[in-house]
């Protein structure tokens, strides 16, 4: 009897050993479906079109390019609802694909490695903050040129940037401009949407003496039940886009030349 029992709880212990999910390995801070990745770089470089990175703590990420034609999405949140914070000191980002930062939290600053911005939207990128809380801050950059996000040059296919579902976004002290783009885009303009969210726009373009400021470009944007500041740029506030606004506060004040041109 007692080998029985034995041979049948050695069977019970093999049957629950294929069951039971892959446990995250000490120190890992990110995972797509059962594999669990010890950087959030190393998972985007893993993550197939369509994949949920979810993270398991908080997270450094460093410069990296998220493919064209890819659809990534970052989870910060825990089964708690607590939100993780991804620390992208240094980092320059090429959004190539549909990129999509999700109930986390996202502090990009100091000098953006190998580059003179933290975001380059190319031709055909989607950037996304769903419900993210972002700083961007390039007080301490040493490239008098840091912009925060840079859009296609002339000629080429446009980008969009939305940030929605109760996200805060604060871009700041970028010595560049604050958002720019390279030029006129083919087929439509390039795309800015706040939706239901705040974003900031503050202090930039402080060495840009040559048409720089807070908005610079040709956009579409639309404010949607949001609340949007661009104030104290040296420069102009905006200049050349669209603007459809509905149920927000949007105030474009204290900046050297035109609020809205």
């Amino acid at each position: 009897m007692r080998k029985r029992a034995l041979a049948l709880l050695m069977t019970l212990c093999m049957v629950l050993s294929l069951v039971t999910p892959a446990m995250a390995a000490e120190g890992d801070v990110a995972q797509i479906g059962e594999q669990t990745y010890a950087t959030l770089n190393e998972a985007i470089d893993a993550a197939a079109d369509g994949a949920t990175i979810q993270l398991l703590g908080d997270a450094t990420l460093s410069t990296t390019a998220f493919p064209s034609g890819k659809t990534i999405t970052i989870v910060g949140t825990n089964a708690s609802g607590e939100n993780y914070t991804i620390d992208a000191k240094s980092a320059y980002l090429n959004i190539g694909g549909n990129v999509t930062f999700k109930d986390c939290t996202l502090n990009m600053y100091d000098t953006p490695n190998g580059h003179w911005m933290y975001f380059y939207m190319a031709s055909n990128g989607s950037l996304t903050f769903d419900h993210a809380t972002v700083n961007i801050d390039g007080s301490a950059s040493m490239n008098d040129m840091t912009t925060a996000m840079y859009f296609p040059e002339s000629g080429t296919a446009p980008a969009d940037f939305t940030v929605k579902s109760g996200s805060n976004v604060t871009i700041q002290n970028c010595c560049g401009n604050g958002i720019s783009w390279g030029g006129s885009t083919t087929d439509r303009n390039n795309t800015i949407k706040v939706e239901n969210s705040t974003l900031e726009i503050l202090n930039c373009a402080e060495k840009n003496n040559s048409g720089g400021g807070g908005i610079i470009g040709t956009f579409d944007i639309a404010y949607t039940n949001s609340e949007v500041t661009v104030s104290g740029n040296h420069g102009y506030g905006s200049n050349g886009s669209n603007y459809t606004i509905a149920n927000s506060n949007v105030t474009y004040n204290n900046n050297t030349s035109h609020g809205l041109s």
